[in-house]
Parts: C-alpha cells; structure tokens; sequence
C-alpha cells in the first residue's frame, strides 16, 4: 500500500556553508545562491505540516547560517512536530543552544575523528574539531538531545572508536555511522575519500564490535548503505526513496533523497505544488515504477574501483548480503 505524503522531509533550507568538505555531495551542485527568503520557507514549512508529514531534518549547507531558525523550529513544535537538525555544529553558541533548550528538536553534529588533525582535514579548516566539540559540550550542558554523525572514509577508516569514546566522555548518547559515498566532489577528493573494499569490510566489522562493546552506554547506530558502489557483487541496501521519504532542496526543488539531485530526478517544487501533488505526481509515480523493476541503484554511479571483497560479517565470515 503507497502512502499518500511521505513519512518523512529531508529539507535542505541552503546550501551556503561556512566549510568545504571533501565529502559533501553539495560540492557537484553548480549554484550556490543566497540564504532562503524568510517568508518562503515559513511558506514551504506549512505545507509539510498541511501534509502529515511525520519527521523533518532540517540541514543545509550549515543550517545555523538562517537567522530565522528558532522561528522555524517554534513553528513546527506548534504543529506538533519535533524537527532533526543536523549541522558541522561549529557556530554553535550559548545563545543558540540557550533557545533550543526551550524547544523540542533533537541536534546532530558531525564528527569525523577525535584526531583534530584527520577531522580538520576533511572539513578544510583548522578549526573544524575544536568548535564541533565545544558545541557538543554545550547541547550536552544545556540538555538538548544530542548525537554525533560519524562517516568512515578513506582517511578515518579507523577512527570510529575514538570518536565513540569521545562520545561518552562528552555525554553525547548516540553516534550514528555511515560511509561515504563514492559519487561526488573532484576526481582527487574522491580517489581520497573513497575506502577500498577491503577497507570498507574491515570497518564494518569493527563497527559491529564498538556497536556491541559500547551496549548500555553509547547506542553506536549503524546504517551502511554503498557497498554496492564500491563492488557490483555488493548488494543495494534497502532503499526508502520515494517510498515514505522525500527532499527538498534549497531552491524548492523535490527529489527521491537528496543524494540523486541531478535535473532528471526532480518530482516538482514545493514553491509551486502542494507536497500532496509531487508526491502522487507522475515524476514520483514514475520513479517508484522503476525502482520496483531494478535489483540495484541506478540513480547513483559508482565512480571509484573496488579491487577486493571481503564478508562484511561480526568477527568472521558472514553471508555478503547481511548489511550492518
């Protein structure tokens, strides 16, 4: 049975960021325009609440670049909605954690080593580490429900339990861990960025350790969705595009996930239809039909080789389509 308005909104209110990754897969994006107008995102936000939507991230870019944040998030909070933000979370202030411990949203801040060093490299500014930390001491000490995004790349591969440690140290409750995906930026980041198999393999099984040693703790969330990039005899992980998720880019933009943003993807914009009538639309109706008829992921092109393969299990050999 289809839903009639998806589940949940990944909402990209901008793209301007005060970083630039080596992983960010807003690097491929050609515009980078100004922050969204006030009056039309307070327009878009009533739409995902005229809709039903059950759960909205709210990210960009670097989402604490709006200035009218709070106003948002009070917004949804008297639609009964509790907002996801996600963010570098180095502009992260007294003032700001001050206000949202007065509101009802949970806030993730990337963290991609507890090596300041690796985590400065990847974010390109010397920094980075220093001010993400300090803003999770603070979401900590004003008690707004916090976690930490980790992504293994080729230049962290082996940094996760570092940052699971800081995790607890901090207080920080939850650390959830993905993989890069070997699809944007310059051919260098890439070459980079991009864990070999036998990289990948090794990590997933030691994430799977940290996840167990760390039980009661810090909840270590595991999602590894790519390996099929890294290998064709990978298997796709499960894929929720288009089926209860939706996303919407900073120029109102709609598409499966915002991971396939290229022209051909685009459902409808949010400026112009209701999200009612993209997601019903023929875009979208289109989209699921084709997924449907696919054992993988076409949306995304594999851009990096993959030479070896190893089980992704638990201490051992394990069948390759059980993902983490």
């Amino acid at each position: 049975m289809e839903l009639s308005t998806p589940l949940n909104v990944h909402w990209e209110l901008t793209n301007q960021c005060n970083l630039k990754c080596l992983h960010c897969y807003q690097q491929d994006d050609s515009a980078r325009p100004k922050l969204p107008d006030r009056s039309a995102a307070m327009a878009i936000a009533r739409k995902i609440v005229q809709a039903g939507v059950f759960e909205v991230t709210l990210t960009g870019g670097e989402i604490l670049l709006l200035p009218f944040l709070q106003e948002l998030i009070e917004y949804f909070n008297s639609e009964g909605r509790r907002p996801h933000v996600t963010s570098n979370g180095m502009l992260l202030d007294a003032d700001a954690v001050s206000w949202m411990s007065q509101c009802q949203l949970t806030y993730q801040v990337s963290l991609d080593s507890a090596r300041p060093e690796v985590h400065n490299e990847i974010r390109r500014s010397a920094r980075a580490f220093e001010l993400a930390v300090e803003g999770l001491k603070l979401l900590v000490q004003f008690e707004v429900p916090a976690s930490i995004a980790y992504t293994a790349t080729g230049l962290n591969s082996e940094d996760l339990d570092g940052v699971v440690a800081l995790a607890e140290e901090i207080g920080v409750p939850r650390v959830c861990v993905g993989e890069v995906i070997p699809a944007f930026g310059d051919e260098q980041s890439i070459q980079t960025m991009t864990p070999s198999v036998r990289e990948l393999a090794e990590f997933a099984r030691a994430a799977a350790n940290i996840r167990d040693d760390y039980v009661g703790r810090v909840e270590v969330a595991v999602a590894m969705m790519s390996g099929h990039l890294y290998d064709d005899r990978l298997p796709p992980s499960a894929c929720t595009a288009g089926d209860r998720d939706l996303a919407i880019l900073y120029d109102g933009w709609a598409y499966p996930c915002p991971f396939v943003r290229h022209p051909e993807a685009r459902l409808g914009n949010v400026r112009t239809n209701t999200i009612e009538e993209i997601w019903l639309g023929e875009a979208a109706l289109a989209f699921r039909e084709a997924k449907r008829g696919s054992s993988t992921k076409p949306c995304l092109v594999p851009r990096a080789p993959a030479p070896v393969i190893i089980p992704l299990g638990r201490r051992g050999p394990s069948n390759l389509t059980r993902k983490s």
